[in-house]
Parts: C-alpha cells; structure tokens; sequence
C-alpha cells in the first residue's frame, strides 16, 4: 500500500517499499534500458535509514511540550526528521514542534505568519524559563 500524497511516499514497511522498488528497477526498467545499450544498469543504495518517531501521547515529553506550547493538540506526519533517531536509538525523549502550518510546510512559497512566530517566541521564553528554573 503505497501512497503518494503531495510528493510525500507514505508506507507503512520499508522493508517492503525497497523490495517493491527493486523489483520494479530489475524486471520494468532494466529491460527497457538493455533494449537500448545492454551495458546500462541499475544501482539501487538506501543511504537514509531513519526511524519513524513512535510517541505515547501521555509520555511526559509530550505532556511538557504541550503545557509550554497552552495546546493540547498534537498530529503525526509522514515527513523525514532525527527525532525517531534520538528517541529509538539513543533514548533521548523527543517532540518535534515548530510554528507554522504543516499544510504549507516544504512546499513551493512556504511561509511562517508573524503571528506565528510571536507565538513561537512566547513558546521559546517559556522552554527555557522552565529549564533555567525560572
């Protein structure tokens, strides 16, 4: 189940999705390639192998974030960061957030609103009262 959505691959098994791509490379593209010079090919090499990020909404790092933040809403994305690196393989709790609308995010004319970055500024004095022990 592979989807497409605004230029974001979206699967659930990456295992899979490499296994889908190398197949369709070695018996759709190689064939058509060797149709035309037998000394083409194809070299498929996965160089970024990111965890997904997997919270618990009730985890304390979600839960402080939130409280800065005076949201208690949160979403997941389908979008590349480090933070499942932190979080699985180090240990180190972590959330992703940022001022801004996801829906605009990464796209042609991305734009941040002022009013999003005050807020974004009001959320950052707050972090680090918190961890000065203001």
């Amino acid at each position: 189940s592979l989807a497409l959505l605004d230029g974001v691959i979206e699967y659930d098994d990456p295992d899979a999705l490499e296994a889908e791509i190398r197949t369709y490379a070695s018996e759709t593209l190689e064939p058509l390639m060797h149709a035309v010079d037998p000394n083409t090919g194809i070299d498929i090499e996965c160089y970024n192998d990111m965890p997904g990020l997997e919270l618990d909404v009730d985890e304390e790092v979600v839960t402080f974030v939130k409280a800065l933040a005076g949201r208690n809403d949160h979403a997941k994305v389908a979008f590349g960061t480090e933070a499942g690196l932190f979080h699985t393989r180090v240990g180190i709790p972590t959330v992703v957030c940022g001022p801004g609308d996801i829906a605009v995010a990464h796209k042609p004319n991305e734009y941040i609103s002022l009013d999003q970055i005050a807020r974004a500024e009001t959320f950052m004095g707050r972090l680090a009262d918190e961890v000065s022990g203001k």
